[in-house]
């Protein structure tokens, strides 16, 4: 009767044991991004600014070398500061572009966008088209930017994320004003694509395959643990404890009761 007892009594004690760490969330590794800046892309105050001289700059066009941020190197074309974020315009049918030249260590999973504190934020379909791909400049996938009144926030996710490039292209009459592009990514899982090379060729295609963003508020500035894991081995340990306290119970138990 007593070792029935113990036996009904660890069980039990096995059961609460599973219910509180089910409870507690697994925890993966941090997720990786990158934050593109007026300060992290070394813009210039006053000017507009890109990475090369191609056909489609103008004459107040600052030239600079590609920008290292968080190991990834990136070029651009026509991005200004003029104290209100990163600007980007079409001007005389030159427009603003940013991508990549080099790979993420991972597949990018989202990209977060936020309009400038002091702008307004209104109503414009397909403002930015934005491309992923496994190349400098790739259009596998293709999707836009629309913005809605009042709502300064967004957040672009590709169809995969696997994709280590993107490319993101302004697309309308008129200037927009942004305080921050987040590139976020995977870690690494496999080697990266063999060719990592800039690019100086346009997007194979540039026509947007969805035209629906999603809004969301912004990420915190600093890599923070994700719980996206799963408990399975720590409750299968904690069950095995548990079954083995118990059977070394039973055999002190009937130990002594054969001593007696």
């Amino acid at each position: 009767m007593k070792i029935a007892k113990v036996l009904k009594s660890a069980f039990a004690v096995a059961i609460v044991l599973v219910m509180l760490v089910a409870m507690v969330p697994a925890v993966s590794a941090a997720e990786n991004f990158v934050e593109l800046t007026v300060d992290s892309l070394g813009l210039d105050s006053q000017k507009y600014v890109s990475t090369s001289a191609t056909a489609e700059d103008a004459n107040d066009i600052e030239l600079t070398a590609p920008v290292a941020v968080g190991g990834v190197s990136f070029d651009f074309i026509q991005i200004g500061n003029y104290g209100s974020g990163m600007q980007m315009r079409d001007k005389e049918g030159k427009t603003s572009k940013l991508w990549n030249a080099t790979a993420f260590a991972g597949g990018i999973t989202k990209i977060e966008l936020t309009i400038n504190a002091g702008k307004q934020a209104y109503d414009n379909a397909d403002c930015m088209i934005l491309t992923f791909g496994d190349t400098a400049k790739g259009a596998t996938y293709s999707t836009t930017l629309s913005t809605t009144k009042g709502n300064k926030n967004y957040t672009i996710t590709p169809d995969a994320d696997t994709y280590t490039f993107f490319y993101l292209e302004w697309n309308l009459g008129f200037s927009s004003y942004w305080d921050s592009i987040k590139v976020y990514y995977n870690e690494a899982t496999q080697n990266p694509p063999a060719s990592s090379t800039p690019a100086s060729s346009e997007p194979a295609s540039s026509t947007p395959a969805s035209s629906t963003p999603a809004g969301s508020e912004n990420a915190s500035s600093t890599p923070a643990p994700k719980p996206t894991g799963d408990n399975t081995n720590i409750i299968g340990m904690t069950i095995v404890m548990v079954l083995a306290v118990t059977a070394v119970a039973a055999l002190v138990i009937g130990n002594k009761k054969r001593s007696v």
